[in-house]
Parts: C-alpha cells; sequence; structure tokens
C-alpha cells in the first residue's frame, strides 16, 4: 500500500514538472540550421538573417540574450519565471548567446549559439522579436586581431523574405 501511494506521488510530481507551462526544450537542430544559414548568407555576399527560415515550430515571440545575462533579467523579460533558465548556465558563460522562443506565454523551445558562428553582444534589443519580423543583419568586424561576425537588429525590424 505505502508503495503504490510513494508511486502515485511520484507520478503526480513527474506530471506537474514535465507539464511545466515554462519548460522548453532545447534545439539543436535551430544550432545547425544557423550555422549553416550564415555561412550560406556569407558565401553569397548577403548580409540579412531571417530567423523564420530556421524554425521548423510554431513560435511567437524570440527573445536573444547574451552571455553572462541575469536569470532574473531573463525572467523580467520573459514576464514569467523560466524554470529552466538557469540550467542554459547563460549567467555564468560567456561562448553563447541564448535564443529564447516562446508561444502562449510560454518558452516552447531554446537554443546556445556559439559566439564564433554569429555574435548577438553588440545589439540594443534583447526582443521580442515576432515571427515576420525577426530579420538580423550580419557584419563583419575585428575584436583585438581576430575576425569576428557580429549580428545586429535590423534596422526596420521589419521582416525579410
Amino acid at each position: 500500500m505505502k508503495i503504490r501511494k510513494t508511486a502515485k506521488v511520484a507520478l503526480m510530481l513527474m506530471l506537474s514538472f514535465g507539464c511545466s507551462k515554462n519548460s522548453g526544450q532545447e534545439d539543436i537542430e535551430v544550432v545547425n540550421k544557423f550555422e549553416m544559414e550564415v555561412q550560406e548568407i556569407l558565401a553569397r555576399n548577403d548580409s540579412i538573417l531571417n530567423m523564420d527560415r530556421l524554425t521548423r515550430f510554431d513560435w511567437e515571440d524570440l527573445f536573444i540574450f547574451k552571455p553572462y545575462t541575469s536569470i532574473d533579467e531573463i525572467n523580467s523579460k520573459l514576464g514569467y519565471k523560466w524554470e529552466e533558465a538557469e540550467s542554459t548556465f547563460i549567467n555564468v558563460k560567456d561562448d553563447f548567446n541564448l535564443l529564447v522562443f516562446t508561444e502562449g506565454g510560454r518558452v516552447i523551445k531554446f537554443a546556445r549559439l556559439s559566439r564564433e558562428h554569429g555574435d548577438f553582444s553588440r545589439m540594443e534589443m534583447t526582443g521580442p522579436f515576432k515571427r515576420g519580423q525577426s530579420a538580423f543583419v550580419l557584419k563583419r568586424d575585428s575584436v583585438g586581431m581576430q575576425p569576428w561576425l557580429f549580428i545586429y537588429e535590423f534596422p526596420s525590424r521589419n521582416g525579410v523574405d
């Protein structure tokens, strides 16, 4: 009887955590598509990156968080506490940018993008960037003597096909 009660409690806990309104899954496909798209854009001497092309899932808003962004700042921007924010380690790491996709007031996917493939750290805004208005500009520059690729908001914040 005690085992049955313990199993019931464990199942309820797993379901409540697994169905949390703030849960979101890391999407490695977005990372891979991002890296390939950036290379293709640069190869054709273009400079516009459209995030809509990188996703095969529905989303409303995109937030981009720079290295060392505090968990409190992430939660403040999202407007609610995102339970998985700490497990991304964005608040203590400097080698990636964190993209967070939301829909219906909850995180649905996130991606850690290496700054080596494109660095959002000079952007003024972190979002939300609406689907259809998530175009960005790639600009080559250097950090010290090292070539670097920075990504900025598209000036008009309008989508680009």
